[in-house]
This record gives C-alpha cells, structure tokens and sequence, in this order.
C-alpha cells in the first residue's frame, strides 16, 4: 500500500497475527518492522514509526562503544550492529563504507591507526554474521572530519547551532563542559551508502 504525502498510513490488520512491515521510498533504504497482535483481545491502535536512512548522508551508528582506547567492541555494541545487519539484509544490493571517528586529542598519527583498527573491528562482527566482505569498506578518519552539527543535535545542545564544525578552533573557544560534549558528539561510527547497485550487473 501507499502513503500519504506526509509519510504517514493507516492499515487495518486482524488479531492474532505476526506482521512483517516493509517501508520504501525513494532515495532511502528500505526499512523492516515487526508487529505482533497475537495476544491481543479487543480492538487496538498500534503506532508503528519507520527509521528510513537517507542514502545520500552518512549516518551515526549511536550506541557503539569500545574500551578506552582499544579498538574491541563492547557487549553493549551489539544491539546496533545486529540492527544494522538486518538493514543490509533487507538492502541486498546496498554497499557502505563503516568509518570510525576520534576527539581532537592525541597525534593524527595515532588516532588514524586507532579509528581505523576500530572501524575493522565493527566490519570482522558484520562479517562474522554473514554479511559479505565485499559489500563493506573500513575506513579511519583520526579526527580529520569533524562533526557537523545537525539539527537534531542542536536542538539538544544550547550551545551549538546547525551548521558549526566541530573542530579544534571550534571546540578550544567552548568551556570545559561544552568541550567534553563536544569531544564526545565526534567520537563517533558512521555508515554512509557507496553503491545500490551491489550484484544487479
């Protein structure tokens, strides 16, 4: 079915079913929802809100984390990378580049090798559970791309603006608090789109 204009729709489903929910629109990747109406006993109205990503920005993997500096993933990891799994599953011809990002702390030097032995770290878990390598590029960025800000990471901090970069000369100009946030907003992983055309010629 279609929706409207705006993004939203209405569809009516039956108790006692497990429904599998596909959205897709154009420029985006497509997205997978489950909805269970299984133990359901009257009438209900269920609100099912569909995460679609842009195929033409990067995006941030929000709930990775890896010990102090070391580039093994933590336990805590795992629930975004096995989401990011299921939308390449449900994206077959989609290839990404995984990058990592670091603060404005430390050499260059450094935070290249560490961001990129981090980003390998999230491409061996993707492999491990049957994505294939060919579909993944590992890059390392150190703290050569700095955060820009979005507007949602506006809206959550007073002190910055859609727009501003993030980096050193941005950051020194912040007082210590507004530095760490700031810091912490760039340690960061990203996925973003290089082709949809993976095994279609």
């Amino acid at each position: 079915f279609n929706g409207k204009p705006d993004g939203t729709y209405r569809l009516e489903v039956n108790r006692g079913v497990n429904y599998v929910l596909l959205a897709s629109a154009e420029g985006y990747l497509n997205s997978k929802m489950d909805l269970r109406t299984v133990d359901v006993e009257k009438d209900s109205l269920y609100y099912v809100d569909f995460v679609l990503y842009n195929i033409n920005k990067p995006a941030v993997l929000e709930n990775i984390f890896y010990d102090f500096d070391k580039a093994s993933l933590r336990d805590e990891s795992k629930k975004e990378l096995d989401d990011l799994i299921e939308l390449l599953e449900i994206n077959p011809n989609v290839t990404i580049e995984l990058s990592a990002h670091t603060d404005r702390k430390g050499s260059q030097e450094y935070n290249q090798r560490l961001s990129q032995r981090r980003a390998q770290s999230v491409v061996d878990y993707l492999i491990a559970h049957r994505i294939s390598p060919d579909r993944l590029t590992v890059a390392g960025y150190g703290k050569l791309q700095p955060k820009v800000v979005t507007k949602s990471i506006a809206k959550n901090y007073d002190f910055l603006n859609e727009g501003d970069i993030l980096n050193e000369e941005f950051i020194e100009a912040l007082t210590p608090e507004q530095q760490e946030i700031a810091d912490q907003i760039n340690r960061r992983t990203e996925f973003k789109v290089l082709s949809i055309t993976y095994g279609l010629f």
